[in-house]
């Protein structure tokens, strides 16, 4: 299917490949644009586990496992490297704001934001949150539910350079309030609605639904702020179900090689209309959301039910070029279509 087919380019960006084991190692998956060597190589080792499996108890699998895994790394960093831009990802967002200001950047339902509008709010947002006490560094969590502001916010977080830490709204109150404790953010950026975030002096919450006249007064220009790139850029904590949720960091430079490899590997352009799947809460999700700004394409936010339902998702794909999904959720969607279309 071409760039120019009115139907989605759907990537499964996971398939699986298992074999019965008796250790932890119990499937591994390849990329649907995993190269012929690297699936060689892939298939060699496979094939070696599932020949450690036949030898005596007394071998050490997890050894193998580890030098196997090891190899894999190894011949994966000899091949080329590829340049990107050592600049923060929204100085991309801000030069098509600049080039194209009337093209669609963001849509929720039947509303949008231009390049340019989208740009503005984010800066309005920025000089909002730098006024109580944003600085490069500061911790922000972001609670809210599917909508233009998880754009805008993210977009006014990365200009500052501010760690990006997103709390799905539907957490049970003592998940939240872990992590809040756990990150001790500056802000908490949230929708009125929401009775997630708990009271509390050391931060404070900030109800965008509720600031469009205050930020009218904000410089609607980019902010001038300058920061080092090995700075975190995004916490995401874990699902915790084998004990205590963990954060996990990543910063500027980290974001910046993922999502331009992935420009590069997926050939993302400014024709891409992309919508947002995953929960905010899930690290995948950053991929969904900058991808498609960094290249000038649109971002399609969906709500959860629309995810969910295959119905709604399958009438997704006639105004999306690029969809990423995980296997269940495809599987679900392809049942759907089978039956019908």
């Amino acid at each position: 299917m071409n760039r120019g087919d009115s139907h989605a380019r759907v990537r499964e960006t996971e398939r699986f490949l298992s074999w019965p084991s008796p250790f932890s190692l119990k499937s591994t998956w390849v990329s649907t644009d995993t190269t012929a060597g690297e699936a060689e190589v892939l298939s060699e080792n496979i094939s070696s586990l599932r020949w450690a499996e036949t030898l005596s108890d007394k071998t050490d699998l997890a050894t193998l496992c580890d030098q196997l895994t090891l190899q894999l790394l190894k011949q994966a960093c000899t091949g080329r490297q590829a340049l990107y831009p050592s600049r923060p990802l929204h100085r991309e967002i801000e030069h098509h704001a600049e080039r194209r200001p009337n093209d669609v950047a963001v849509q929720y339902g039947t509303t949008s934001l231009t390049y340019e509008s989208m740009n503005e709010r984010a800066n309005r947002l920025a000089h909002f949150l730098a006024a109580k006490h944003v600085l490069p560094g500061s911790r922000i969590v972001v609670c809210v539910e599917p909508s233009l502001d998880i754009a805008t916010a993210l977009l006014a977080i990365f200009k500052l350079g501010g760690t990006y830490i997103p709390l799905d709204p539907s957490y049970p109150v003592h998940r939240v309030g872990m992590i809040i404790e756990d990150t001790a953010p500056t802000v908490v950026l949230t929708h009125s609605h929401l009775s997630t975030i708990p009271a509390a002096d050391t931060y404070s919450v900030v109800h965008l639904d509720r600031i469009a006249s205050a930020l009218q007064s904000q410089d609607p220009h980019n902010p001038d702020v300058e920061y080092d790139l090995t700075q975190p850029a995004t916490i995401y904590y874990t699902s915790g179900t084998t004990g205590k949720p963990k954060g996990v960091v990543a910063n500027h430079a980290n974001l910046i090689h993922t999502i331009y490899t992935a420009q590069r590997r997926y050939g993302f352009c400014a024709n891409d209309r992309m919508p947002a799947v995953a929960s905010f809460a899930f690290s995948i999700s950053l991929f969904e959301l900058m991808s498609p700004l960094v290249a000038g394409g649109t971002l399609v936010i969906l709500d959860r039910n629309r995810v969910l339902d295959p119905a709604s998702l399958a009438n997704v794909l006639q105004q999306v070029t690029v969809v990423h999904a995980g296997p269940a959720l495809l599987k679900g969607l392809v049942r759907y279509l089978q039956k019908h279309v």
